[in-house]
């Protein structure tokens, strides 16, 4: 019992001074040089052309690109049938790892769980110079774990970025949006005499970093009905057909990181409802203003309830957002996301020439300056965002399941 009273008495003493750390762990976010007149063209959907190959690939047989370290879920085979269809020579992802020395290049995933690759597969003097090795990222940087990618022996080893931020070298979006070919025929009344409640919430991670179930606990409070569905909350989610009586749809992002839009916009987009959008990007680089409502465009919490509720009992323009917003169609990752990435990665790898470079660190890359703390969501200060020491002291107490004393 001793040995535990001290050891708990330890516990608290550090998480107490992580506290006081956290307070002086902001960094000056990293400058966004991504700027457009039309912001939402970022996004939109287009075809894809790529540059004929110009350099010759592995064993005469297309290119070849060594998929190292995998994840289960990941759907290879349809990813190489979309290759197939990219506009120059055969390319395909294999995960044979006898093909390390003569595959064309070499992908690895920055995984959600720890990533274990102490130590680079191939050292560093025994590297084929002509052989991008290439890190792909799906997660925001407070839900990736790959700190041994900041020792030396990975230091100058990746050539290339492949991730949903707009300024990788590869660009692998979670969906687009493209102005839709129909004219809407929709008897708008009657959609909307249809929705008897006000907004939904589907979720299934309740301790997430951005801190959603507070930012939704607060829009209750505040008299927004929300019915949250999934394992977070009390109502089972069955289909897609139930959304046809709300309202409003809650998109909320697991983290605040720049770029960091995921499918919980682009999925729901279409439905006969108005999405409330949080997340640690601006949305008006990926969606037509007059589409969505962004809640971080309000004051507080406060500020955003009245309009949402001001919305629900004006039928006049809440259908004058319905009208805008069926003006675009989303499609997600699948054929959009995966196509255009793999097809530009294909292209690249046949060029390399045109796209040699080299990162130090990859981890700074994706951490450093990248997040906001939940408190930045109404200050609209873009100069503080977490450091990268701050990130992985995070991480570290989510292990712990301490993670709120950063915030």
């Amino acid at each position: 019992m001793l040995v535990l009273l001290s050891f708990v008495g330890v516990l608290v003493l550090y998480l107490e001074k992580s506290r006081i750390k956290a307070r002086d762990s902001q960094t000056v976010c990293k400058a966004n040089t991504t700027h457009f007149a039309n912001s939402y063209n970022t996004l939109t959907c287009s075809s894809f052309s790529v540059k004929k190959s110009k350099r010759r690939s592995s064993g005469g047989n297309g290119t070849k690109i060594l998929f190292y370290n995998m994840e289960s879920w990941f759907p290879i085979t349809v990813v190489n049938d979309y290759i197939s269809e990219c506009t120059f020579d055969t390319c395909s992802l294999t995960t044979n790892r006898d093909t390390i020395n003569t595959a064309d290049a070499i992908l690895y995933v920055i995984p959600h769980e720890y990533l274990n690759l102490k130590h680079p597969p191939i050292q560093r003097r025994y590297r084929n110079p002509d052989q991008p090795w290439i890190f792909m990222v799906f997660e925001s940087p407070f839900n990736t774990y790959a700190d041994e990618l900041s020792t030396p022996e990975w230091r100058d080893m990746f050539n290339w970025s492949m991730s949903y931020r707009l300024d990788s070298d590869i660009h692998l979006p979670y969906g687009c949006i493209a102005p839709n070919p129909y004219t809407s025929s929709k008897n708008y009344t009657h959609v909307v005499a249809k929705k008897k409640k006000m907004a939904a919430w589907i979720v299934s991670n309740c301790n997430d970093d951005s801190r959603r179930m507070e930012f939704v606990r607060g829009l209750q409070r505040e008299g927004v009905d929300v019915d949250i569905y999934g394992k977070c909350g009390t109502e089972k989610f069955e289909d897609e057909y139930v959304l046809n009586q709300y309202k409003f749809y809650l998109a909320l992002e697991n983290s605040l990181c720049t770029d960091y839009v995921t499918e919980k916009f682009f999925q729901r987009y279409n439905h006969d409802l108005v999405l409330i959008a949080l997340g640690g990007t601006d949305y008006t680089k990926f969606f037509p203003t007059g589409t969505f409502v962004d809640a971080s465009a309000f004051n507080n919490i406060s500020a955003l309830a009245k309009y949402i509720l001001q919305l629900d009992g004006n039928i006049t323009s809440y259908v004058e957002l319905l009208v805008s917003k069926d003006r675009f169609v989303t499609h997600g990752a699948h054929p959009y996301g995966y196509k255009y990435g793999f097809c530009k990665l294909c292209e690249m790898v046949s060029n390399y020439d045109l796209y040699r470079k080299t990162y130090l660190d990859i981890m700074e890359y994706m951490e450093h300056g990248q997040c906001w703390s939940p408190s930045e969501t109404w200050t609209k200060n873009t100069t503080h965002c977490i450091s990268q020491e701050h990130i992985r002291q995070y991480k570290h107490a989510k292990q712990w399941k301490s993670w709120n004393i950063f915030y």
